[in-house]
């Protein structure tokens, strides 16, 4: 737990480095590309560093996925379209973690975590649904993603070469963690979205309702189990339902939902220049909750002891950001996510696989220097 909580609380304070705290040197606004960002992430560990990913943890998942559709998926706008959750499974006595929140950050966490240690358990548990059970997906805006890209070269003239950086990230992913390099190894460098089905390089926005649709089928074929429960108040309901003290981690996806009930001395960064009552997606919120202004919380003081395992905030939750728009936020909650899930695997990968490792290394070792598949970027 220690070292997860020390390596957690350095990506935290990279993300607010290179995003708050930095501004593009020619427009003085803030720097919102997801490159620098991962770079130093990835530079947080030394190039004598070991693999954070030492053995074949891309097996599939025996689990069929279950998720089931109503409406029209296929339509543009997904405003009819609803799914149902997985049923309601008993945890066992192994290692687990718990994500609360079912939009884009959660499920994108959740994609990276059951991907880099199928053993895991994986539970998403989301609110935001009707009594029947069923998650509409409502939130048709559209999220404009291009530094989801990690591209040797400019995507727009007016970025800086990203070349010297994405060098770095060439040669750091792969050694770091080879599994994560593949999963998101595209044509022209990395992208972060690169495993989602069906998308060209051409094209540049996915609404967010078809972004959550996608994630949430490539989740649960993984084997994460998504469960609706609109009776979940805050984090002494979850702890009750949906932890057990196998559990590591309970990363809040919520945009700060829990965090007023939960942790009301957590106060949020807000930098002098902006004016208070600027308010992201208010609509969706309510009085309890904490507004969402361009800031950050305090990274020493995020992370937080439960009574079973750590309190992580991610995605919206940590980052109190309105980057013109919730596109640049949510990928910056990607890189998030990637720092996360390497900062996890460094801490508990090798306790959780090394009683499966000596059985794996003979029949793997010789299939571990191929060469990373890559393919076309998907936006």
């Amino acid at each position: 737990m220690e070292k997860f909580a020390a390596n957690a609380e350095r990506v935290y304070q990279i993300v607010v480095d290179n995003i708050f705290n930095a501004k593009d040197p020619k427009t003085g606004r803030r720097r919102i590309t997801s490159v620098p960002s991962l770079k130093a992430i990835l530079e947080a560990y030394p190039a004598s560093s070991g693999p954070l990913c030492p053995i074949d943890v891309t097996a599939s998942s025996s689990e069929a996925p279950s998720i089931t559709y109503a409406g029209s998926p296929s339509s543009e706008s997904l405003l009819k379209a609803v799914f149902l959750p997985n049923p309601h499974k008993e945890l066992k006595a192994r290692p687990n973690v718990c994500i609360v929140g079912a939009g884009p950050v959660g499920l994108y966490m959740a994609v990276l975590l059951k991907h880099l240690m199928p053993s895991l358990t994986v539970n998403i548990v989301e609110k935001r649904a009707t009594e029947s059970g069923h998650r509409s997906l409502a939130r048709d805006k559209e999220v404009y993603i291009p530094s989801a890209f990690i591209s040797r070269t400019r995507i727009f003239p007016t970025w800086p070469d990203p070349a010297a950086d994405v060098a770095v990230i060439e040669e750091a992913l792969p050694r770091l963690c080879e599994p994560l390099a593949s999963l998101l190894s595209v044509e022209g460098g990395f992208h972060l979205l690169a495993f989602l089905p069906g998308y060209t390089q051409t094209k540049k926005e996915i609404r967010i309702n078809r972004l959550e649709l996608e994630l949430a089928k490539v989740a649960q074929a993984k084997g994460v189990r998504i469960y609706h429960d609109n009776g979940i108040t805050d984090l002494a309901s979850i702890e009750s339902r949906y932890t057990n003290e196998h559990t590591l981690i309970v990363f809040d996806a919520t945009g700060g939902r829990l965090i007023p009930i939960s942790f009301p001395k957590i106060d949020t960064y807000i930098p002098s220049t902006v004016v208070a009552a600027k308010k992201l997606n208010i609509e969706h919120r309510t009085e309890r909750v904490v507004p969402i202004y361009e800031g950050h919380l305090d990274p020493g003081a995020s992370i937080r002891r439960l009574a079973k395992s750590l309190y992580v905030p991610i995605g919206d939750t940590f980052m109190k950001v309105d980057f013109r728009g919730a596109s640049p936020g949510t990928v910056n909650g990607m890189v998030l996510c990637v720092g996360m899930a390497l900062a996890f695997m460094d801490a508990f990968a090798l306790k959780s696989s090394s009683k499966s490792s000596s059985k794996r290394k003979t029949s793997k070792r010789s299939s571990s220097g191929r060469h990373r598949k890559t393919r076309s970027a998907p936006f």
